[in-house]
């Protein structure tokens, strides 16, 4: 099991955006690794049996990056499962996040 520290447990308070603080950045970032790069048990077993795709990389591996500019959050990171020669925007993850009450750490994420 990686070892990271975690800032909100999963089914803590939502995360106030309207906070620019280093907690606000970090709460991001812990939700982003829960959500995109933690998988539950024989979740990988399963992707593997079906042919599936599943991220194989850590979020460390993927340079992932919060930060907040003009008004917005955003989170990019590379995703190294792209061809050497796919475009340009298809070997970087960008998105938004957005307030979300009833989705998971009170947040949502939006593809850019």
């Amino acid at each position: 099991m990686r070892d990271r520290r975690k800032s909100i447990p999963p089914e803590g308070p939502p995360i106030d955006l309207s906070q620019t603080t280093e907690a606000t950045r970090r709460a991001i970032y812990d939700a982003v690794v829960e959500i995109h790069f933690t998988h539950e048990p024989g979740e990988i077993l399963a992707a593997k049996e079906a042919g599936e795709w599943y991220q194989v990389h850590t979020a460390e591996e993927c340079g992932v990056q919060v930060a907040y500019l003009a008004g917005r959050w955003f989170v990019v990171w590379r995703q190294w499962d792209a061809p050497d020669d796919a475009p340009e925007e298809q070997q970087w993850e960008v998105l938004t996040v957005n307030a979300q009450p009833s989705g998971r750490f009170g947040i949502e994420f939006q593809e850019v």
